[in-house]
C-alpha cells in the first residue's frame, strides 16, 4: 500500500502511495512513516478526514465545536467533497505499460514524473499526483469501457490501493 520512492525504487509494488499532501512516505526501522509516525490505512484516513474537516470549517461554521475529524465525517456523510481538492496523494506506478502513463499524462488533473529514458517504450515507472477528489473519481474508471483494457486493469490496481483510504 505504501512505499518509500527513494529507498524502495528497485522493489516498488505495482501501485503504491508514496506521498500524502506532497509529504513523502519514508521507510525507517522497517516501517513506512509519515511525519515520523507509522503510516497505516487508518492513520492516513484519519488525517485525510481532518483535511476535509478543515476545508469544511467555514462552510459549516461549526457552532457545536466539532473536531476536524467530525467535520470531515459530516463532509463524507453529505458527500460534500469539494474540500477534497486541497488534499493530494501521490501514487507510484511501477513496470506498467506506456499506455497507462499516457492515460494519466493526457489528463491535466494529474501531475506526473517519470524517468526520461522510459519515454519511448514500456514498461515504465512514474508517479502521479492529484487531489483526493480526482483520485476518488479515477476509481470509477476501472470499469469504464472508454479506456483500453490494459489501462482499466491498472486503474483497478490503483483502485485497490485507494479505496481503503478514500471510503
Amino acid at each position: 500500500m505504501f512505499a518509500d520512492l527513494q529507498a524502495e525504487l528497485d522493489s516498488l509494488p505495482e501501485v503504491s502511495v508514496v506521498a500524502v499532501g506532497g509529504l513523502p512516505i519514508i521507510l525507517s526501522d522497517g516501517h513506512h512513516r509519515l511525519f515520523g509516525g507509522i503510516a497505516t490505512i487508518e492513520s492516513v484516513r484519519t488525517e485525510l478526514k481532518k483535511g476535509l474537516g478543515l476545508g469544511a470549517v467555514l462552510t459549516y461554521r461549526n457552532p457545536k465545536g466539532k473536531s476536524l475529524e467530525e467535520l470531515g465525517e459530516l463532509s463524507l456523510q453529505y458527500n460534500h467533497l469539494w474540500t477534497a481538492h486541497i488534499l493530494t496523494l501521490t501514487l507510484a506506478f511501477d513496470a506498467c505499460p506506456i499506455a497507462v502513463r499516457n492515460a494519466f499524462a493526457f489528463d491535466r488533473r494529474f501531475h506526473l514524473s517519470w524517468v526520461e529514458t522510459e519515454v519511448q517504450e514500456g514498461p515504465c515507472t512514474f508517479t502521479a499526483t492529484a487531489s483526493v477528489r480526482e483520485w476518488k473519481r479515477m476509481t470509477s474508471y476501472a470499469d469504464n469501457a472508454s479506456f483500453k483494457s490494459v489501462v482499466r486493469a491498472w486503474f483497478g490496481r490503483a483502485k485497490t490501493v485507494l479505496v481503503p483510504l478514500l471510503e
